[in-house]
């Protein structure tokens, strides 16, 4: 029902304002807390809670946080099933200290929802005769896997051959990208400053001959 307040003037025209309900009108219900909870600090809840002036025929509705709700309590979007007396809310307290929700606390807000689509789980590829053909080791790593299952059972050859399809990426394809790497590159603000540059350094010739010596002696170690 819609209350009348005030009356508004704009140029010489009676202007009515009206209460209206925050609730039917706008497709949207409060969601109040059942029972009197006590939430510590930088923790999450599973509360129980009703929906208050729901509409006969709704099925299902989304909850979600509502503006007056107390600073550092979040509540999480969930869908709910309207004709349950009770419905679960999942809350969050981002406070340091304990908060209490009062029972017939709004927590929240719930819209309805015209649509529940049942997505089926994705099925898993089964890796049998056919993921062996798609999924094949390199040459390189087909050697490795040979001699890495050695002993092992045949679950353990099984999880060396997934860790190798998995990480084949890290393993050289060849002798060209041995000791190379584009991972990272680093590059070193010098500015205006020139290179130094030093002379070479040589022994004088009065210390080779004991250098050489010293050479010769751990060589015959």
């Amino acid at each position: 029902m819609h209350h009348r307040l005030e009356a508004k003037y704009i140029e010489d025209t009676e202007v009515p304002i009206y209460s209206c309900p925050t609730e039917a009108d706008v497709g949207s219900y409060r969601v109040i807390v059942y029972q009197t909870v006590a939430i510590p600090p930088n923790s999450e809840v599973v509360i129980s809670a009703t929906v208050s002036g729901v509409d006969k025929g709704l099925r299902w509705g989304a909850v979600e946080g509502h503006h007056s709700n107390p600073t550092g309590v979040m509540v999480g979007r969930t869908l709910i099933d309207l004709e349950a007396p009770c419905v679960p809310v999942r809350i969050a307290n981002l406070n340091r200290h304990t908060q209490t929700l009062q029972e017939g606390t709004c927590v929240g807000k719930c819209d309805r929802v015209d649509f529940v689509i049942d997505v089926p789980p994705q099925e898993e590829k089964d890796v049998g005769e056919a993921g062996d053909v798609e999924r094949e080791l390199a040459p390189d790593l087909k050697s490795l896997f040979e001699r890495s299952s050695v002993g092992l059972s045949g679950g353990q050859q099984e999880g060396t051959r997934e860790f190798l399809l998995r990480r084949q990426d890290l393993f050289s394809k060849g002798s060209m990208d041995l000791g190379r790497k584009n991972i990272l590159t680093h590059k070193i603000e010098t500015g205006d400053a020139q290179p130094s540059r030093q002379r070479p350094y040589r022994l004088p010739p009065a210390k080779r001959e004991e250098a050489v010596r010293a050479i010769d002696e751990m060589k015959s170690q």
